[in-house]
């Protein structure tokens, strides 16, 4: 049978929020039929699939039965953990691959408490948590966060013991368990690793700076940079890269995206993330050009039973970046303008852009949800990274209902 005679494969991405669209572009330029579906009607990614479906992702059965009706190949969820067991649940029930192979995996990358608890299993390093609301004055100021959420979604600084209470129920709130995480805060560089596994073999993609800025007063910092590779990748491979193979190994994963979020301080890695999905940082972009590894599609094959794709490295030798850009007037925003000419500039790879979302407003003052274009790039040197940055800067605007200027937050 020729190319043109196989049959379409078709797969279904769960949830439709904005970062979806990339998945979507991923899957389409594989020459795959994509399915959209969850219970928001003007989504971003349905609008960008061949077939949009407005089921909830939580609804199990009909999910099952819009897969028996449209003869669905391959599911697969992105970039968000609380979809992670409907995904589990919705391959299992459909006989379809699943990443995911056992639901511990999703009970230790999910919650932060028990996430530490498995990590000093392994002599990974972890911050201190607090059990109780006597913390020594000396530690303020301290962090506070659900247990069981992301995207840096009711997380909070505490300066001193008289707020501690309120912010642990305003944390609570953000919480499916109702529980709540009291540890250390660290104002130290910040650094984030990634691992793929496929059938078993691990591979290490590569460490990435992560330069982070405040906000707001009480808010946890953003990120407005990610550099490929990082400045300490090999200090990181020296400490940690054996006992994280050995973590992986021992959670059973098989397959699939592995990311860790750290700090960096008096030059011992401390890990307070580990997440099993995909990112909206959208590495695999960056990875795709510098490691020949693009993680989105290699979930996409697996996930319709296609085989994995050769592919060459073409920016080896120069260094990746992501520069985000948040705006906190975020549901003010009329359009975004430069964002054309930022994506044909010669050194960009990609641009994507988050604004345009209307399904619900951003109500954290310091959270992901406030970014609105992320601009991934290479370049040589330095002289080459900040001439990107300034033509960025210099093009990109964001413009509010009445037609006036909206100041953004980068680096």
């Amino acid at each position: 049978m020729s190319d043109k005679q196989k049959p379409v494969k078709r797969i279904l991405l769960l949830g439709g929020n904005h970062l979806m669209t990339s998945l979507v572009e991923e899957c389409r330029s594989m020459g795959l039929e994509v399915h959209v579906t969850d219970n928001a009607v003007d989504s971003p990614a349905k609008k960008a699939s061949d077939r949009s479906h407005d089921v909830s992702v939580f609804d199990v059965p009909a999910i099952l039965e819009l897969i028996r009706e449209h003869g669905i190949n391959g599911v697969l969820c992105g970039f968000v953990d609380s979809l992670l067991p409907s995904y589990y649940e919705i391959c299992r029930y459909s006989n379809l691959p699943c990443y995911i192979s056992d639901v511990r995996q999703i009970a230790i990358t999910t919650n932060k408490a028990k996430l530490k608890k498995e990590l000093s299993k392994f002599s990974i390093p972890v911050l201190k948590s607090y059990d109780d609301d006597a913390v020594p004055l000396e530690e303020f100021p301290i962090i506070v966060k659900p247990t069981d959420n992301s995207g840096s979604r009711g997380i909070k600084i505490c300066e001193c013991q008289d707020q501690l209470a309120s912010l642990k129920e305003s944390a609570r709130q953000y919480s499916s368990s109702g529980e709540v995480l009291v540890e250390r805060m660290l104002k130290a560089p910040e650094a984030t690793a990634f691992y793929y596994v496929r059938d078993g073999e691990i591979s290490f993609l590569g460490l990435a700076d992560r330069e982070v800025k405040p906000m707001a007063q009480g808010e946890l910092p953003l990120p407005v940079l990610y550099r490929f590779p990082s400045q300490n990748e090999s200090a990181y491979a020296c400490q940690l890269d054996e006992k994280v193979r050995s973590l992986i190994k021992n959670l059973g994963i098989g397959n699939g995206l592995v990311y860790m979020q750290m700090f960096f301080a008096s030059g011992i890695f401390w890990v307070y993330e580990f997440s099993f999905r995909l990112t909206g940082s959208l590495e695999y972009k960056i990875f795709e050009k510098k490691k020949g590894l693009n993680a989105a599609k290699e979930l996409a094959a697996f996930a319709v039973g296609l085989s994995r794709q050769e592919m060459s490295p073409s920016h080896s030798h120069s260094t990746g970046y992501n520069l985000t850009i948040s705006c906190a007037q975020k549901d003010s925003i009329a359009r975004l303008e430069g964002v054309d000419r930022i994506a044909n500039h010669p050194d960009v790879i990609y641009c994507h852009v988050s604004h345009g979302e209307k399904v619900r407003q951003v109500t954290e003052p310091a959270t992901l949800g406030l970014v609105v274009c992320r601009v991934l790039f290479f370049a040589q040197s330095k002289r080459q990274f900040k001439e990107v940055v300034s033509y960025v800067k210099k093009n990109f605007k964001i413009i509010a209902d009445d037609g006036s200027g909206i100041p953004f937050h980068t680096v």
